[in-house]
């Protein structure tokens, strides 16, 4: 059985969007705090008051960053720590943008002051916090959406919706390849000048790219074995790794084998699907954007187009959770998908330290 054919959730999501947008008035009353203003935290804010949100506060400790984006976002309250904003008022939601090795601390404090939250991907580094916050969150009765957005994508849901249809049979393998070099995520800022390049502050290609590790398990079902090499082999980082090769062993027998690097100068977010009567192909990026399907008995490849730009997995998220905010159900995308991310992840790394296969 493959891991999303069976997976309520997505079904709910589907019901959820049947169901139309938010009213008006209850996006103009929502009260959201972003924490942080880096790239990914301007586009939150971009997209929140996009759709309409009507109160929005922003925190960013750098000054520079700051000064952007009330250029860029006029006249909204900024704050240079949390305790501040906090201090300021109360909010329905916070958005967790900063640095990964912050987001757990972030998120407990926005539970505690009694918001939703929507969160970067990762969590933290350590199950352990993870499993502490998401406890946390059940008690007070809180939506948790982690940003796993590749699962918004209407092209990933065409390749969902082609392997529930048994188009290719019975599915053997999977190769995942994310390959992007950080000097090309910021252009114009190195990125040891940010958390990338810095393991401390949650860098590394694991932590940022561990999308392809929720697209297998989505797509292909629960991991029970890890083998992985992470580490390493340029020169960007200070310290943060930016390479590794998984191998997942899926509890139905599937293997996917997924390729992240911090190093490629021509950027690379595809998967190949290997099945007894054919193959899926998806790509995800600039210029690709497509599913394509190919069918061994008449020898024949089929294309499907995605319409969505990047961003819109992005907008299609945050209307998912302001939809479970309003409405309660669980996003998507949620804690508990990535703490299961975040175990396969923590496998990885054990596998790559001590030589061995790591069981889940």
């Amino acid at each position: 059985m493959l891991g999303w054919v069976d997976h309520a959730d997505y079904r709910k999501w589907q019901s959820r969007q049947a169901k139309g947008d938010l009213p008006p008035d209850f996006l103009s009353g929502l009260r959201v705090l972003v924490v942080g203003a880096g790239s990914i935290g301007k586009r939150h804010i971009g997209n929140l008051t996009a759709l309409g949100i009507g109160n929005v506060a922003v925190v960013e400790p750098r000054e520079d960053r700051r000064r952007e984006a009330q250029e860029r976002f006029g006249a909204l309250p900024f704050f240079a720590t949390e305790e501040l904003a906090y201090a300021a008022g109360s909010y329905d939601a916070v958005v967790v943008a900063n640095p990964p090795a912050l987001h757990a601390a972030s998120g407990e404090r926005a539970l505690l002051a009694g918001a939703h939250v929507l969160m970067e991907k990762s969590i933290t580094d350590r199950v352990e916090t993870a499993e502490h916050f998401l406890r946390l969150a059940r008690r007070a009765g809180k939506v948790v959406a982690v940003n796993y957005v590749y699962r918004y994508a209407d092209t990933l849901r065409t390749v969902a919706e082609l392997l529930s249809r048994g188009e290719i049979g019975k599915i053997y393998s999977a190769q995942i390849v994310f390959s992007e070099c950080l000097l090309d995520w910021h252009p114009g800022e190195h990125p040891r000048a940010w958390y990338a390049g810095h393991k401390d502050l949650g860098g590394g290609e694991l932590s940022d790219e561990n999308h392809a590790v929720d697209i297998a398990r989505w797509l292909f079902g629960e991991v029970r074995e890890v083998m992985a090499y992470v580490g390493r082999l340029g020169e960007l980082t200070l310290d943060a790794d930016d390479f590794a090769e998984v191998t997942l062993t899926h509890q139905n027998g599937i293997i996917s084998q997924i390729h992240l690097d911090a190093l490629g100068r021509e950027p690379r977010k595809e998967m190949r699907i290997i099945g007894e009567a054919g193959s899926i192909f998806w790509d995800s990026y600039m210029g690709g954007n497509r599913v394509e399907l190919f069918r061994a008995a008449d020898r024949r490849r089929e294309i499907f187009p995605g319409a969505m730009a990047r961003n819109d997995y992005f907008v299609e998220q945050l209307r998912d959770f302001l939809l479970c905010v309003a409405r309660g159900g669980r996003p998507l995308a949620g804690g508990d998908e990535a703490l299961a991310a975040l175990k396969i992840c923590a496998a990885a790394e054990r596998s790559s330290r001590e030589g061995v296969r790591a069981r889940l």
